[in-house]
């Protein structure tokens, strides 16, 4: 971008007699296509799901766990109490596969509800009630490819190859030997799981430890100085509103294109988001009267190490205040769809040697780049210098930018655990006074929920 891209007259100071019209056209306009996003995400959520999902993996890795220090089949436990907890028919199913195979009467009598009552899994749900017949209540035998179909709305992982064992053994064939396959295939997710879990648990303490340390050194002078703005708030408000506009409008112009170039289906997120980054620091850049180059060394100047250090200690935090936030929260939202699931979906039906390592690029590099610049790199220190001569006046931006944060990824339920992330993402700025150190957070956040769910989940 070259310095012709900033504005002769520095900092924009837009008319009040048009610019407070437009203000309000494209704040109405936002809110509209915010509603139109709820929508269709809504309806999106309301389609009957195809495949086992999140908590339906966690069956499987609990089902294994148990199972280890009591021989195959042996999976009594905790394992039904996850029934209240599924709203995923496919997930209901594979309980219904894993209780079956349980020593207890009454987890098999479970397991038989499950998997003959109530209303058909959506896709392959009469192949699978057949299938769970055949297996364990001496019913026909299904074809081969009903078996396909529903073994992949299984998931084809432990809890499937249980299933396909118990069909081999129905027809006389070495059950005992695709049993210990199925466990030695599934050993690799458990350890995962376990690995992961201790990591997260030993992050989390770090990050009470670095609260702490925060809150001792609290009044250790600063050695940066704040990001200033010379735009006027309405200059601010057209930027972020526009920007908030081509947001929400780019996912519906590349499904446009992508409907009339299907070949561009695989690059779609990052075409949207592309777009998005370049319009958001197009307006930013002009508004504000600088070059790209100039607006990078206001949003991180000084040791860029040092900063990027802090991030771990902020990363820590990060887990520590969600699972918090999370916990409180769990008793209000135990029926709710989880958080994550259109990240979940869309993990899982990317496939190719250039389509997934593209979206993980997008998801942890792109994103994290680009929110930050919007909220801690323009948003906070903007309101923080507006409203400085307030009483908690920075503690307010802080609340503020962390609210947005949560409200413009339009997820109902996970609004708490995302503004939480988005405060403790400002406070990472507002102690360094460097955005390298929330985009650090930021993408680390991004792309271990990727990972963990890619390698475990799907």
């Amino acid at each position: 971008m070259d310095p012709s891209f900033a504005t002769k007259q520095g900092p924009w100071n837009p008319d009040r007699q048009w610019a407070d019209p437009l203000i309000t056209l494209l704040m109405l306009l936002c809110v509209f296509l915010g509603m139109v996003h709820l929508r269709v995400r809504s309806t999106s959520t309301a389609r009957p799901p195809e495949r086992v999902g999140l908590l339906g993996r966690v069956a499987e890795v609990q089902a294994l766990g148990q199972s280890l220090g009591k021989g195959a089949g042996a999976f009594k436990g905790s394992l039904p109490g996850l029934r209240e907890r599924m709203d995923n028919p496919w997930d209901k199913a594979l309980l219904s596969v894993l209780l079956a195979e349980s020593s207890d009467p009454k987890e098999r009598a479970t397991a038989k509800d499950l998997a003959l009552s109530g209303p058909l899994p959506a896709g392959p749900g009469a192949a699978f009630r057949k299938g769970w017949a055949w297996a364990y209540a001496d019913g026909p035998a299904v074809g081969e490819q009903d078996q396909k179909a529903l073994l992949q709305a299984l998931g084809d992982d432990f809890g499937a190859r249980l299933l396909k064992a118990k069909w081999a053994e129905k027809q006389g064939q070495d059950g005992a030997r695709l049993r210990q396959e199925a466990e030695a295939l599934a050993m690799g997710r458990v350890l995962l799981f376990g690995l992961s879990g201790l990591f997260v648990v030993v992050l989390a303490l770090g990050g009470v430890a670095f609260a702490i340390m925060l809150i001792i050194t609290r009044k250790v002078p600063r050695r940066f100085s704040p990001m200033v703005y010379g735009m006027s708030p309405r200059a601010a408000l057209l930027v972020f509103f526009g920007w908030l506009t081509v947001q929400m409008c780019s996912g519906f112009l590349i499904a446009l294109l992508v409907a009339v170039l299907p070949f561009l289906k695989p690059v779609a997120l990052p075409m949207a988001y592309g777009l998005q980054a370049f319009m958001g620091v197009y307006f930013l850049c002009a508004a504000e009267g600088i070059t790209l180059k100039q607006l990078a060394h206001r949003l991180a100047p000084g040791s860029h190490g040092r900063s990027l250090t802090w991030g771990l200690g902020f990363l820590a935090l990060a887990l520590a205040s969600v699972l918090a936030v999370a916990l409180l929260m769990s008793p209000f939202l135990r029926t709710a769809q989880p958080p994550q699931k259109e990240l979940l979906e869309l993990v899982g039906k990317t496939r190719g040697p250039f389509a997934l390592p593209l979206l993980f690029l997008t998801v942890a590099v792109v994103a994290p780049c680009f929110e930050e610049l919007m909220f801690r790199g323009f948003l906070l220190p903007f309101l923080s210098q507006h409203l400085k001569s307030l009483r908690g006046g920075t503690f307010m931006a802080l609340l503020a930018t962390g609210l947005l944060f949560g409200l413009i990824h339009l997820q109902p339920t996970a609004l708490p655990t995302l503004s939480t992330l988005g405060i403790v993402l400002g406070l990472a700025v507002l102690r360094t006074g460097n955005l390298l150190t929330s985009i650090l957070v930021h993408g680390l956040w991004n792309g271990g929920v990727f990972l963990f769910m890619r390698f475990f989940l799907t």
